[in-house]
């Protein structure tokens, strides 16, 4: 009864269950190298997606000031992936690139063309955000230097591609990559 403190709650065992359907692994020491995101963000509104981008940019996610590209981080390759996925539900183009950095593979999901970076600045980064302003400022200066490859054919062809794959199987909990 030290501090008012009358009643102990275990939260983690409350949690347990519904953690490990949204593909939380438990009891694993490399959580971050096998995470995967919840299923459901590949369904959830735009509004809700946009919120759920924003919170991981946030977190983990940063502005490279010499590629000039915005960038997400992750240890997962399934994570990177269906990051990738969740970008271009609102036409946000962006790749994936893989470095081997202090004994395990990282993963930085790169957005980097001026449409997209124009699209996520306008959808994704909030002005309130700490962030907002390196997003702007990487966009308009990557804008003033494009050299412009049309890229935009190929890109929506593969996301054409993407997109009715998605439709055929959304199943990504279960272990099943994309």
């Amino acid at each position: 009864k030290k501090y008012g403190l009358t009643h102990y709650i275990d939260w983690s065992a409350s949690l347990a269950p519904a953690l490990k359907s949204w593909g939380y692994p438990l009891n694993t020491r490399k959580k971050s190298r096998v995470m995967k995101l919840p299923s459901f963000l590949m369904r959830c509104s735009l509004d809700n997606l946009r919120y759920f981008l924003q919170a991981y940019f946030d977190g983990d996610g940063g502005v490279n000031r010499e590629s000039r590209v915005v960038e997400y981080y992750t240890s997962s390759r399934a994570t990177a992936r269906q990051l990738m996925l969740l970008l271009l539900r609102l036409g946000i183009y962006s790749n994936v690139t893989k470095k081997f950095h202090k004994g395990a593979d990282r993963f930085t999901v790169r957005i980097f063309d001026v449409e997209s970076l124009q699209k996520f600045s306008d959808n994704v980064c909030s002005p309130e955000s700490k962030k907002y302003s390196e997003v702007l400022s990487c966009k308009n200066k990557l804008y003033s230097q494009t050299l412009n490859y049309n890229l935009k054919p190929l890109m929506s062809s593969i996301s054409l591609k993407i997109s009715s794959k998605m439709k055929d199987s959304i199943s990504i909990d279960n272990g099943r990559a994309l």
